[in-house]
């Protein structure tokens, strides 16, 4: 008598794929997955799993990426986040063969790690800076603000725009202005970090100083510098400045580009406050919690790192501090 189980007429069910691979687009935008079906299947369900192999092919903790007759699949690389020293990070991704929606349960598995300029060049983050090194001259707050409050008065119109100032000649400055040589060489090393790999922006958004303005046209990251009020150093809502700087941290970037915001220190907020020098933290918006809160200004309920965006708390994702001395090396 012939063994039923090894006798070749035997329908043995879908197997796994073979050859499952992961890749990047050349425009560094997908994750590219390419796989041959196995004997005996007529479809591939692909599922994504971060820092852990999926458990099978119904695991509800894994992502499905697809589940179709064919033999490649790909995702937006901006669905992902990097790697990092201080959070490890690696997909896995697992394929199996499936017939009439039954899936065998062996699979096929690849993984991949995304570098902190790999993410970037998939887009979907935003960039803090502060200006570059600016030890020139000294701000005069005593010339006052736009909106008077408790700590200073109203701005005379003999010193309109006193922040806007330029002047570099300390005897007439009424704003601290960047340091040269230094400056152009911090900003100009930055710019060539994302010229030459390929990483995009949307948007870049500065404070109104000239110190900040200098600094985001010295990265020249493309878009038209956005001068605005909000990330602008005391002279506006200075109170509620960090939050709506952490507005804006939650605000997702245009698909495949990233936002750039060129602020200040001196304030007591989260990572913020601690920037040196052209130094940069990343962030990865994230969609909002299920706590309500009352509007974007402080005191609505939502913690110091969190923005109140369409009525509900958002903590944008903190992904790395840069210090400037480390761009070109970066992976």
């Amino acid at each position: 008598p012939v063994d039923a189980g090894v006798d070749a007429g035997v329908d043995a069910g879908p197997q796994p794929p073979t050859g499952f691979m992961a890749s990047l687009s050349a425009d560094g935008q997908l994750v590219q997955l390419r796989w041959a079906n196995g004997p005996g299947s007529t479809d591939v369900k692909v599922l994504r799993l971060l820092n852990a192999a999926p458990a099978g092919p119904n695991d509800p903790a894994a992502a499905v990426v697809s589940f179709d007759a064919g033999t490649q699949a790909s995702e937006r690389v901006d669905l992902l986040l990097p790697s990092t020293t201080a959070v490890p990070r690696t997909y896995t991704y697992a394929a199996y063969g499936c017939r009439g929606g039954a899936c065998e349960t062996t699979g096929a598995r690849t993984q991949l790690t995304l570098t902190l300029t790999q993410a970037l060049r998939g887009g979907g983050y935003t960039l803090v800076w502060r200006h570059a090194t600016a030890s020139t001259c000294s701000d005069t707050l005593s010339l006052g603000c736009v909106v008077p409050r408790t700590d200073c008065v109203q701005v005379q119109s003999s010193a309109a725009n006193w922040w806007k100032s330029c002047t570099a000649d300390c005897g007439n400055a009424t704003a601290r202005q960047l340091t040269q040589p230094t400056a152009n060489q911090e900003t100009s090393t930055i710019h060539t970090y994302f010229a030459s790999r390929g990483v995009t922006f949307g948007r870049v958004l500065s404070s109104e100083y000239c110190r900040n303005v200098q600094t985001a046209q010295g990265l020249d990251l493309g878009p038209v510098i956005e001068q605005r009020t909000e990330l602008t150093y005391y002279v506006y809502d200075e109170p509620n400045r960090c939050a709506h700087t952490y507005g804006f941290l939650s605000q997702p970037p245009a698909p495949g580009t990233n936002t750039a915001l060129v602020g200040h220190a001196g304030f007591t907020c989260p990572t913020l406050d601690a920037l040196a020098w052209s130094e940069a933290a990343v962030f990865k918006p994230q969609a909002p919690s299920s706590r309500a809160c009352g509007g974007l200004d402080a005191g609505t309920g939502c913690a110091a790192d969190e923005a109140c965006v369409s009525g509900f708390c958002t903590r944008p994702l903190l992904i790395d501090r840069l210090l400037y001395g480390g761009w070109m090396s970066l992976p």
